[in-house]
């Protein structure tokens, strides 16, 4: 209708393709473990390897729009600063060609988990310790195994809860034990 009223004011304007499309959302994604040398940053970059190589993105039922994701990882007893296994490295490397070498670990706090759209707990116990900490965020909270189990379109006949397995930790195991967690 805007168009006709402007055309019959005699307004002239150039059509904007660009300027038609909705503006860019940032969604933001987090996943937690214990101390943010392991499993949550292997599950960072994993993740982050996968959506690099599944541009452009977009909002479900919304195919023009443009979804741009900030994966990170924290750990709920974690000491600011440290690095991430070597093991943890080295299998994310060998298995799925990413890279943790720049990780350094951070504790989850209230501000962190508030400013996230998705935050994936590496286990069951982990998404509780969460939802307790910060209530106001638990909608958003989710362990690997619970989200699985909530999303699967179709689970097998006689399967229940707790057929998906939370992931168990490997810290100070052999880097095999890294390699079959990544």
């Amino acid at each position: 209708y805007m168009n006709r009223l402007e055309k019959a004011a005699g307004e002239k304007k150039e059509l904007d393709p660009a300027g038609m499309l909705p503006e860019p959302v940032e969604k933001k994604i987090l996943f937690v473990c214990t101390g943010n040398t392991c499993r949550s940053p292997m599950a960072e970059a994993i993740f982050r390897e996968m959506i690099g190589s599944r541009k452009p993105l977009c909002e479900r039922n919304s195919p023009f729009s443009d979804v741009r994701i900030k994966v990170s990882s924290a750990g709920i007893f974690a000491d600011n600063g440290n690095p991430a296994s070597p093991y943890a490295a080295e299998a994310v490397r060998e298995l799925y060609h990413a890279d943790l070498d720049a990780h350094r670990s951070r504790k989850a706090t209230e501000e962190l988990l508030k400013a996230q759209d998705l935050i994936f707990a590496v286990t069951g116990e982990h998404a509780n310790l969460l939802r307790r900490f910060v209530p106001s965020v638990a909608d958003r909270v989710f362990s690997f195994s619970e989200y699985l189990e909530k999303k699967l379109s179709a689970v097998p006949a006689g399967s229940g809860k707790g057929q998906i397995p939370d992931v168990s930790d490997p810290f100070g195991q052999n880097k095999d034990i890294y390699r079959r967690t990544a």
